[in-house]
């Protein structure tokens, strides 16, 4: 058998890597694209969300009384009607939006934050069911955000851009300005949406990248397989088609070698008949030279066949000829009339001991 012919190896392996390789292809492939866009999902999740903030921390400065605002300055004044006044508007607020944690506001003091209304301070009246940790009034706010700070400082409504955590917990919360009659920022509001509920918001979105990627390698498995089976019976296939076409190459080599020990045999034995026949033809010729009219038909008799015997040899040595693409056709004329003459006398000994009458015209 032939080097190309030759089975793999390994004939499974083949398969196994280029399913292996096509799993990875379509799994890399499909998870790169889902998670392209869960990032892209999740980065507009979190612009909704940031927006909504800013939204709700205006809405909670247009229900802040700047007046009643401006004369809270004493951590006693948490239990007086004035503080209530102006904390429940933005209580009622807060109730009307249980996902938010916490709504403050804050002014500057010297170089600090301070807070000063906070709804955490009224559970009573928000009646969530969640434990809340209330600033007191004129309280320093230890680790405000740098955003809070930067609204404050630019009088404008932000959000911040990222998670931070403080000493109340790990939030993202919007800030919007309050403005008294006159157009003055006397504080800043802060709208505070705590990190659970913040991921229980763009939560769908994880599920669906987390499902996407499922469905991803069910499918990149099912490839893989798919192309491993394929591979596998083509591989199969053509190592058949190989074991075939060698047999196939084989049988070809035994027949042509068969057929030249026939077409020499028959070369070998023709010459081997024809030597003596040679000399037999010869003795014949010698013979009729010495016999009488009646004896010398005998003899060309057998001169004829012997002369016959030798054009059938010579046509097996034509026909080993043909077998090795070495014939060459000869135009001959021939004579009916003796050849009619030479047959008769082939078959007239026979016809005489059958008792037959054997005649030509």
């Amino acid at each position: 058998m032939t080097d190309t012919a030759k089975l793999p190896k390994f004939p499974v392996a083949t398969p196994i890597r280029e399913g292996l390789i096509a799993f990875l292809i379509v799994f890399g492939a499909s998870t790169i694209c889902i998670i392209s866009i869960y990032l892209k999902a999740s980065s507009a999740q979190v612009e909704s969300v940031r927006s909504e903030l800013a939204r709700l921390a205006r809405q909670s400065a247009a229900l802040v009384d700047a007046q009643s605002h401006q004369k809270l300055n004493d951590p006693e004044q948490m239990e007086t009607e004035l503080y209530d006044a102006a904390l429940r508007p933005l209580a009622n607020f807060h109730k009307s939006i249980p996902e938010i944690s916490y709504i403050y506001t804050v002014i500057k003091k010297e170089e600090d934050l301070v807070f000063i209304l906070d709804t955490a301070n009224r559970p009573e009246w928000l009646k969530f069911d969640r434990d809340m940790d209330p600033s007191i009034l004129m309280d320093v706010y230890e680790d405000p955000s740098t955003t809070i700070l930067e609204a404050h400082m630019s009088a404008t409504t932000m959000t911040d851009e990222s998670i931070y955590t403080d000493e109340f917990g790990t939030f993202i919360s919007g800030y919007a300005p309050v403005f008294d009659a006159d157009g003055q920022h006397i504080a800043t509001i802060g709208v505070d949406l705590e990190v659970s509920d913040f991921y229980s918001r763009i939560a769908p979105t994880r599920t669906a990248a987390f499902t996407a990627t499922g469905i991803a390698f069910i499918i990149a498995c099912l490839t893989a397989v798919a192309l491993g089976r394929y591979r596998y019976i083509a591989s199969q296939k053509r190592a058949e088609l190989s074991k075939a076409m060698d047999e196939l190459r084989l049988a070809k080599t035994a027949a042509e070698e068969a057929t030249r020990a026939k077409s020499d045999f028959l070369a070998n034995i023709s010459h081997e008949i024809r030597t003596p026949l040679n000399g037999l033809i010869g003795v014949l010729h010698l013979l009729d030279k010495e016999f009488d009219a009646s004896k010398n038909q005998l003899l060309k008799t057998a001169l004829d066949c012997s002369n016959d015997l030798q054009t059938l040899i010579n046509d097996v040595l034509d026909f080993s000829k043909v077998e090795a693409n070495k014939m060459e056709v000869e135009i001959a004329t021939i004579n009916g009339g003796t050849t009619c003459q030479e047959v008769h006398a082939l078959h007239l000994a026979n016809a005489k001991e059958k008792a037959l009458e054997f005649n030509y015209k």
